[in-house]
Protein backbone atom coordinates (compact mmCIF):
# COMPACT_ATOMS: atom_id res chain seq x y z
CA UNK A 1 0.00 0.00 0.00
CA UNK A 2 1.17 3.53 -0.78
CA UNK A 3 0.22 4.64 2.75
CA UNK A 4 3.25 2.76 4.15
CA UNK A 5 5.79 5.08 2.50
CA UNK A 6 4.76 8.66 3.38
CA UNK A 7 7.36 11.31 4.18
CA UNK A 8 5.90 14.53 5.62
CA UNK A 9 7.81 17.84 5.78
CA UNK A 10 6.78 21.30 6.94
CA UNK A 11 8.24 23.33 4.05
CA UNK A 12 9.74 22.28 0.74
CA UNK A 13 10.41 23.87 -2.64
CA UNK A 14 8.19 21.36 -4.44
CA UNK A 15 7.14 17.81 -3.63
CA UNK A 16 7.60 16.92 -7.31
CA UNK A 17 11.15 18.25 -7.14
CA UNK A 18 11.80 16.09 -4.08
CA UNK A 19 10.43 13.03 -5.84
CA UNK A 20 12.67 13.66 -8.84
CA UNK A 21 15.67 14.16 -6.56
CA UNK A 22 14.98 10.68 -5.13
CA UNK A 23 14.02 9.10 -8.44
CA UNK A 24 16.98 6.76 -8.68
CA UNK A 25 16.67 5.03 -5.31
CA UNK A 26 13.15 5.53 -3.94
CA UNK A 27 10.81 2.53 -4.21
CA UNK A 28 7.52 2.38 -6.07
CA UNK A 29 4.75 3.97 -4.02
CA UNK A 30 6.95 6.49 -2.20
CA UNK A 31 5.07 9.64 -1.16
CA UNK A 32 6.39 13.11 -0.28
CA UNK A 33 3.91 15.47 1.39
CA UNK A 34 4.34 19.04 2.65
CA UNK A 35 2.39 21.62 4.58
CA UNK A 36 3.79 24.37 2.38
CA UNK A 37 5.64 24.67 -0.93
CA UNK A 38 7.82 27.65 -1.76
CA UNK A 39 7.91 26.81 -5.47
CA UNK A 40 4.84 24.70 -6.15
CA UNK A 41 4.34 24.01 -9.84
CA UNK A 42 1.18 23.54 -11.87
CA UNK A 43 0.39 22.84 -15.49
CA UNK A 44 1.52 25.24 -18.23
CA UNK A 45 4.38 26.49 -16.03
CA UNK A 46 1.99 28.12 -13.55
CA UNK A 47 2.62 28.25 -9.82
CA UNK A 48 0.27 26.40 -7.48
CA UNK A 49 -1.16 28.62 -4.75
CA UNK A 50 -1.72 27.04 -1.34
CA UNK A 51 -1.96 28.61 2.12
CA UNK A 52 0.29 27.13 4.81
CA UNK A 53 -1.11 23.94 6.33
CA UNK A 54 -4.59 24.31 4.86
CA UNK A 55 -4.46 21.98 1.89
CA UNK A 56 -3.13 18.62 0.73
CA UNK A 57 0.11 18.82 -1.25
CA UNK A 58 2.00 15.67 -2.17
CA UNK A 59 3.75 13.68 -4.88
CA UNK A 60 3.54 9.95 -5.50
CA UNK A 61 6.26 7.96 -7.26
CA UNK A 62 5.03 5.16 -9.50
CA UNK A 63 7.11 2.67 -11.47
CA UNK A 64 4.68 1.41 -14.13
CA UNK A 65 7.27 -0.47 -16.18
CA UNK A 66 4.51 -2.59 -17.73
CA UNK A 67 3.02 0.47 -19.47
CA UNK A 68 4.03 1.41 -23.04
CA UNK A 69 5.10 5.04 -23.39
CA UNK A 70 2.29 5.78 -25.84
CA UNK A 71 -0.29 4.82 -23.19
CA UNK A 72 1.11 7.10 -20.48
CA UNK A 73 -2.16 9.07 -20.34
CA UNK A 74 -3.62 6.17 -18.39
CA UNK A 75 -1.59 7.39 -15.39
CA UNK A 76 -3.36 10.75 -15.66
CA UNK A 77 -6.71 8.99 -15.93
CA UNK A 78 -6.33 6.79 -12.85
CA UNK A 79 -4.95 9.70 -10.81
CA UNK A 80 -7.83 12.01 -11.71
CA UNK A 81 -10.36 9.23 -11.08
CA UNK A 82 -8.88 8.54 -7.63
CA UNK A 83 -9.31 12.20 -6.63
CA UNK A 84 -12.89 12.05 -7.89
CA UNK A 85 -13.42 8.88 -5.84
CA UNK A 86 -12.28 10.72 -2.72
CA UNK A 87 -14.37 13.83 -3.33
CA UNK A 88 -17.46 11.79 -4.19
CA UNK A 89 -17.04 9.93 -0.89
CA UNK A 90 -17.20 13.37 0.76
CA UNK A 91 -20.45 14.23 -1.04
CA UNK A 92 -19.10 16.36 -3.91
CA UNK A 93 -20.06 15.99 -7.57
CA UNK A 94 -16.46 15.94 -8.84
CA UNK A 95 -15.68 16.26 -12.54
CA UNK A 96 -12.42 16.05 -14.51
CA UNK A 97 -11.48 19.12 -16.51
CA UNK A 98 -9.22 17.69 -19.19
CA UNK A 99 -6.55 16.63 -18.75
CA UNK A 100 -6.54 16.22 -14.94
CA UNK A 101 -7.86 19.24 -13.02
CA UNK A 102 -10.79 18.41 -10.75
CA UNK A 103 -13.83 20.64 -10.62
CA UNK A 104 -16.78 20.90 -8.25
CA UNK A 105 -19.43 22.60 -10.34
CA UNK A 106 -17.54 25.32 -12.22
CA UNK A 107 -14.91 25.73 -9.49
CA UNK A 108 -11.39 24.28 -9.57
CA UNK A 109 -10.69 22.29 -6.44
CA UNK A 110 -7.57 20.33 -7.43
CA UNK A 111 -4.59 20.63 -9.76
CA UNK A 112 -2.17 17.96 -10.88
CA UNK A 113 1.29 17.86 -12.44
CA UNK A 114 2.54 14.52 -13.77
CA UNK A 115 6.11 13.95 -14.93
CA UNK A 116 7.01 10.80 -16.86
CA UNK A 117 10.38 9.12 -17.33
CA UNK A 118 11.02 6.61 -20.12
CA UNK A 119 13.23 3.60 -20.62
CA UNK A 120 13.13 2.68 -24.29
CA UNK A 121 9.51 2.27 -25.34
CA UNK A 122 8.13 1.91 -21.80
CA UNK A 123 7.65 4.06 -18.73
CA UNK A 124 10.30 3.68 -16.08
CA UNK A 125 8.72 6.06 -13.58
CA UNK A 126 5.91 8.58 -13.16
CA UNK A 127 5.75 11.33 -10.55
CA UNK A 128 2.15 12.31 -9.77
CA UNK A 129 1.99 15.68 -8.03
CA UNK A 130 -1.38 16.64 -6.53
CA UNK A 131 -2.56 19.85 -4.90
CA UNK A 132 -6.02 19.47 -3.39
CA UNK A 133 -7.66 22.51 -1.80
CA UNK A 134 -9.06 21.29 1.49
CA UNK A 135 -9.60 24.18 3.91
CA UNK A 136 -8.46 27.36 2.16
CA UNK A 137 -11.00 30.18 2.27
CA UNK A 138 -9.26 33.02 0.40
CA UNK A 139 -7.20 32.87 -2.80
CA UNK A 140 -4.83 35.67 -3.73
CA UNK A 141 -3.81 34.62 -7.23
CA UNK A 142 -5.53 35.62 -10.46
CA UNK A 143 -6.81 32.09 -11.05
CA UNK A 144 -10.34 32.53 -12.38
CA UNK A 145 -12.32 30.04 -10.31
CA UNK A 146 -10.58 28.41 -7.30
CA UNK A 147 -12.48 26.75 -4.49
CA UNK A 148 -11.90 24.24 -1.70
CA UNK A 149 -13.64 21.34 -0.01
CA UNK A 150 -14.45 23.64 2.92
CA UNK A 151 -16.02 26.29 0.69
CA UNK A 152 -18.09 23.69 -1.17
CA UNK A 153 -19.22 21.53 1.77
CA UNK A 154 -18.67 23.53 4.97
CA UNK A 155 -16.64 20.61 6.33
CA UNK A 156 -12.95 20.83 7.18
CA UNK A 157 -10.67 17.93 6.29
CA UNK A 158 -7.43 16.99 8.04
CA UNK A 159 -4.58 16.77 5.46
CA UNK A 160 -2.97 13.66 7.01
CA UNK A 161 -6.26 11.75 7.05
CA UNK A 162 -7.20 12.98 3.57
CA UNK A 163 -3.85 11.81 2.20
CA UNK A 164 -4.30 8.29 3.51
CA UNK A 165 -7.83 8.11 2.12
CA UNK A 166 -6.72 9.36 -1.29
CA UNK A 167 -3.75 6.99 -1.43
CA UNK A 168 -6.11 4.07 -0.85
CA UNK A 169 -8.19 5.16 -3.86
CA UNK A 170 -5.00 5.65 -5.90
CA UNK A 171 -3.81 2.17 -4.97
CA UNK A 172 -7.10 0.62 -6.06
CA UNK A 173 -7.07 2.47 -9.38
CA UNK A 174 -3.40 1.54 -9.96
CA UNK A 175 -4.15 -2.14 -9.33
CA UNK A 176 -6.85 -1.98 -12.02
CA UNK A 177 -4.31 -0.45 -14.40
CA UNK A 178 -1.74 -3.14 -13.59
CA UNK A 179 -4.36 -5.84 -14.14
CA UNK A 180 -4.92 -4.54 -17.68
CA UNK A 181 -8.41 -3.10 -17.19
CA UNK A 182 -7.57 -0.22 -19.50
CA UNK A 183 -10.88 0.02 -21.33
CA UNK A 184 -12.86 0.31 -18.08
CA UNK A 185 -10.46 2.99 -16.83
CA UNK A 186 -10.88 4.96 -20.05
CA UNK A 187 -14.66 4.62 -19.91
CA UNK A 188 -14.77 5.79 -16.29
CA UNK A 189 -12.54 8.77 -17.07
CA UNK A 190 -14.61 9.85 -20.04
CA UNK A 191 -17.84 9.53 -18.06
CA UNK A 192 -16.48 12.08 -15.56
CA UNK A 193 -15.31 14.69 -18.10
CA UNK A 194 -16.29 18.26 -17.24
CA UNK A 195 -18.53 19.77 -19.96
CA UNK A 196 -18.83 16.52 -21.87
CA UNK A 197 -21.71 16.65 -24.38
CA UNK A 198 -22.21 20.36 -23.68
CA UNK A 199 -21.66 23.19 -26.15
CA UNK A 200 -19.29 25.86 -24.84
CA UNK A 201 -16.72 28.43 -25.96
CA UNK A 202 -13.05 27.46 -26.18
CA UNK A 203 -9.80 29.21 -27.02
CA UNK A 204 -7.63 27.96 -29.88
CA UNK A 205 -4.10 28.53 -28.58
CA UNK A 206 -2.39 28.74 -31.97
CA UNK A 207 -4.46 31.70 -33.14
CA UNK A 208 -5.84 33.20 -29.95
CA UNK A 209 -9.33 32.98 -31.42
CA UNK A 210 -12.39 31.37 -29.88
CA UNK A 211 -14.74 28.72 -31.23
CA UNK A 212 -17.82 26.77 -30.21
CA UNK A 213 -17.20 23.13 -29.42
CA UNK A 214 -18.70 20.10 -27.71
CA UNK A 215 -16.41 17.68 -25.87
CA UNK A 216 -17.14 14.09 -26.90
CA UNK A 217 -14.27 12.24 -25.23
CA UNK A 218 -10.53 11.62 -25.19
CA UNK A 219 -8.52 9.39 -27.53
CA UNK A 220 -5.93 6.78 -26.47
CA UNK A 221 -3.13 9.37 -26.65
CA UNK A 222 -4.98 11.70 -24.28
CA UNK A 223 -6.08 14.20 -26.92
CA UNK A 224 -9.39 15.97 -26.32
CA UNK A 225 -12.04 15.09 -28.93
CA UNK A 226 -14.59 17.73 -29.93
CA UNK A 227 -17.42 18.32 -32.33
CA UNK A 228 -17.34 21.83 -33.83
CA UNK A 229 -20.32 23.98 -34.75
CA UNK A 230 -19.56 23.83 -38.47
CA UNK A 231 -19.93 20.03 -38.41
CA UNK A 232 -16.25 19.09 -38.21
CA UNK A 233 -14.56 16.88 -35.63
CA UNK A 234 -11.18 17.74 -34.18
CA UNK A 235 -8.68 16.44 -31.61
CA UNK A 236 -6.58 18.75 -29.44
CA UNK A 237 -3.30 17.96 -27.71
CA UNK A 238 -2.37 19.53 -24.38
CA UNK A 239 -1.89 23.32 -24.64
CA UNK A 240 -3.65 23.48 -28.03
CA UNK A 241 -7.00 24.47 -26.53
CA UNK A 242 -8.15 26.47 -23.52
CA UNK A 243 -11.44 26.71 -21.64
CA UNK A 244 -13.33 30.01 -21.56
CA UNK A 245 -15.21 30.93 -18.37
Amino acid sequence: MFTNQIKWTETIDSTNNEAVRNLQDAPHGSVWAARFQTDGRGQRGNQWESAVGENLIFSLLLRPKFLPAERQFLISEISALAVCDLLISWGLDARIKWPNDIYAGDKKIQGMLIEHFLSGTRLSASVVGIGLNLNQEHFGSNAPNPSSVWLETGIRQEPEKALKELLEFLHTRYEALQAGNWSSIEAAYQSKLYRRDQWATYLRSATGGTFEGCITGVDACGRLKMDLKEGKKECFAFKEVGYCF
